[in-house]
């Protein structure tokens, strides 16, 4: 059968062009109130026709009407003129193709097309594997090639973890390092009768100097880790 008008697929329908249709029944009314007159008709939108706004040559978005078969079927008719019985009759017979059940023949082709899909598509997804599993592989070798120490991060003294504590506590209470520390060696005095201030100190010495030469930073850790226990902190 040859096409008089093209016929397309639109939300998983056979659609017809209500511009191609204009068209081809060379209809001398402007195509814009050629179609509102039609849409008059009782015509339902999302049932017999879909808008279609496109960009045209102009940069104006151009107006059209995806139209199911029955509704340019209609259309046509209503021209009463030969063009438009000679599209009802194209229509009704795309519509007999459409609806006949399918030979076996056809059935085979369109399960042939059906697995032809179906392997490109799997063909697509080995080639992109196959990329990533080279990606991968390349960037093994890449990550071999560079010059990454072998030796292991040391453990974090005791010393430096009460020092980051005490940060991390003057971040989140908003108190200055001179108040945080003052109230750990007071703690430290009252909880644990550890005078450090009256430990005679050495040149260059801090307070927490003196505390890890007389050996009771494990006690002021204790403390430190108290101050944010009473803020409800889990995770510091």
């Amino acid at each position: 059968m040859e096409e008089l008008i093209k016929i397309t697929e639109y939300n998983g329908k056979k659609a017809v062009s209500a511009r191609e249709l204009h068209q081809f029944l060379e209809i001398s009314t402007r195509f814009d109130m050629w179609a509102k007159r039609m849409r008059e008709y009782g015509f339902n939108e999302g049932t017999d026709f879909c808008t279609i706004l496109s960009e045209s040559t102009g940069g104006r978005p151009s107006l059209d009407y995806a139209l199911t078969l029955d509704t340019a079927k209609h259309w046509a008719m209503m021209q009463r003129n030969e063009r438009g019985m000679q599209a009802r009759q194209y229509f009704i017979e795309v519509e007999k193709r459409v609806n006949r059940p399918l030979s076996h023949a056809e059935l085979l082709l369109q399960q042939c097309q059906m697995l032809v899909e179906q392997e490109k598509r799997l063909s697509q997804v080995e080639e992109k594997v196959d990329r990533l599993i080279e990606v991968h592989e390349e960037a093994e070798r890449d990550l071999h090639e560079l010059p990454i120490s072998d030796k292991e991060i040391p453990e974090m003294s005791l010393r430096d973890q009460i020092r980051m504590l005490v940060n991390k506590y003057c971040k989140v209470s908003s108190l200055g390092q001179h108040q945080v520390w003052d109230k750990v060696y007071t703690t430290l005095y009252y909880s644990y009768h550890i005078p450090l201030r009256s430990y005679k100190m050495r040149k260059g010495e801090s307070l927490l100097d003196v505390a890890e030469r007389v050996g009771c930073l494990d006690k002021i850790h204790v403390i430190v880790s108290g101050l944010f226990k009473r803020l409800n902190f889990i995770e510091f």
